[in-house]
């Protein structure tokens, strides 16, 4: 047995040393593989940087994707609008399309540095090789639209939103919906009221002209989170005007709820709970979640008199939690 037991142990050691060398091996190896990867993409970009100083050997019908993107990148980095338009200007030369990836690259740099030179001219290039692509993304408005606002033009960049929602198709729905979605989690409780007011404004014509309703209840939901007395005075009005804002409150109660608990932020969920017993809208149902959510999280944190208090009060209003959370209690 003794015997065994030293086989066995010397077979694991021996096991376990290989593997060992194995790991150090890959290691290794990985190692070696990532620094070949950046040495070499660092050599691209700068045989890249270097050829486009002096536009010597390059011929854009000979370059492939990889070789493409890294002349474009330099003119990017460098932000050297007259490389830019000597790739564009050889690229229409020799009818050579970009990739759409590259042109996503382009326009998200665009948009990023606030180089609307550069949206312009890879817009007219489009225009003349790629119009397909040109319309499929709406003749690249996203992109102005977030320009606009970055540079404090809010109210243009508002008027532009109106217009892409006019002609809005199914793929670009999701970008214009994120756009919103910044737009309102920049404006309330720090932008100006006028402008939370141009905003609430266009979301509830989005709302009624286009059916898209998403906007104005994110726009809601972040005056109902706000910190500012104004913002949640807004967000009351809005709640009593909207029934969609009501049936998006329904079906988002339990989660709202949950995340507002693990932020503890209480004084939210009883001001939730204030806007939902208001006669005028009638959302009990929904309050009775609420109340149970409340309860569980005072019970998981011991606190036996709050769950007393969410009894009681639930009893108060007509709306018992039932024998389930009395006998939590007890």
């Amino acid at each position: 047995s003794s015997n065994v037991d030293q086989i066995d142990c010397f077979t694991n050691e021996l096991v376990e040393k290989r593997n060992s060398q194995w790991r150090i091996q890959m290691e290794r190896c990985l190692q070696d593989e990532v620094k070949y990867l950046r040495n070499s993409r660092k050599g691209n970009v700068q045989e890249a940087r270097r050829k486009l100083q002096t536009h010597l050997e390059i011929d854009v019908r000979n370059l492939d994707e990889c070789q493409m993107k890294n002349l474009i990148l330099v003119a990017m980095e460098q932000e050297n609008s007259k490389e830019f338009d000597w790739i564009l200007g050889e690229s229409m030369k020799w009818r050579r399309n970009l990739p759409e990836e590259i042109i996503c690259d382009i326009l998200e740099f665009a948009t990023e540095t606030g180089r609307r030179d550069f949206l312009e001219k890879l817009r007219n290039f489009c225009r003349k090789t790629q119009p397909e692509f040109l319309l499929w993304h709406q003749g690249f408005i996203s992109h102005e639209i977030r320009m606009l606002w970055k540079e404090g033009n809010t109210e243009r960049a508002l008027d532009m939103m109106r217009l892409m929602y006019q002609e809005i198709s199914l793929q670009n729905l999701p970008e214009a919906r994120r756009i919103l979605r910044i737009f309102a989690r920049e404006t309330v409780g720090q932008k100006s009221e006028a402008v939370l007011v141009a905003l609430i404004r266009l979301t509830e014509e989005i709302a009624a002209e286009s059916g898209d309703k998403f906007p104005l209840e994110i726009l809601w939901r972040d005056c109902f989170y706000s910190q500012w007395f104004s913002d949640q005075q807004i967000a009351v009005k809005l709640f009593r005007k909207h029934q969609s804002i009501r049936d998006f409150v329904q079906q988002q109660v339990k989660i709202m709820i949950f995340r507002l608990l693990l932020k503890h932020r209480l004084e939210t969920v009883y001001r939730l709970i204030e806007l939902l017993l208001d006669p005028s809208v009638d959302m009990r149902d929904s309050c009775k979640d609420v109340l149970k959510l409340l309860f569980d999280y005072q019970y998981w944190r011991h606190n036996s008199h709050g769950c007393s208090e969410i009894i009681q009060s639930s009893v108060n209003l007509g709306i018992p939690l039932g024998a389930e959370y009395e006998k939590k209690l007890v």
